[in-house]
């Protein structure tokens, strides 16, 4: 959290130093855009996979936040617990970087050709579920763990059962 607080009080420029893109093995980037955080997504030169990085307030260098090792990679949502990462069709997990202090993790391999992030709100705390689809058909996954949390059965996620595996989670608040 210190670090997102801190890269707030930035501004960022639209565009990413060369010397970063070069130190980085970079051909392309995408920008995150206004929200000022100085996140931005680069294509590595040979392998054309992508990684995220986020630049230094005084945009000198930048953190490797996911390595160049994907087809594409969502953005982290807002206050969101993970992110998708994708590779040959299929959708893996990272934890998010801001989160929990150690920095972003692959918690769940690319297996799934699909996943949703699903909000509930319960005595005012907020919790966030995620759900995989594969071969058309959805499940509850852990994803700090990758443990399938149900079987494949569910047309849609709102099909989905209510995720009775966080029930710990409810009683111990």
């Amino acid at each position: 959290m210190l670090i997102s607080t801190l890269f707030s009080a930035f501004t960022f420029s639209q565009e990413i130093p060369n010397n970063i893109l070069k130190k980085i093995n970079a051909i392309d980037y995408t920008y995150e855009g206004p929200n000022g955080d100085g996140v931005f997504w680069a294509k590595h030169k040979k392998t054309g996979k992508w990684g995220m990085f986020q630049l230094t307030p005084d945009e000198k260098k930048s953190e490797e936040l996911i390595p160049m090792a994907y087809d594409s990679i969502n953005s982290f949502r807002f206050n969101g617990n993970v992110t998708g990462v994708w590779n040959d069709g299929k959708v893996g997990l990272y934890s998010c970087y801001w989160s929990y202090g150690d920095g972003a993790k692959q918690t769940v391999a690319c297996l799934y050709d699909d996943f949703r992030r699903i909000t509930v709100w319960r005595n005012r705390n907020r919790f966030e579920y995620t759900a995989v689809q594969k071969d058309g058909l959805w499940a509850w996954i852990d994803w700090k763990t990758g443990e399938l949390k149900t079987e494949f059965l569910y047309e849609t996620t709102k099909d989905l059962p209510y995720p009775m595996y966080y029930q710990y989670e409810f009683e111990k608040r």
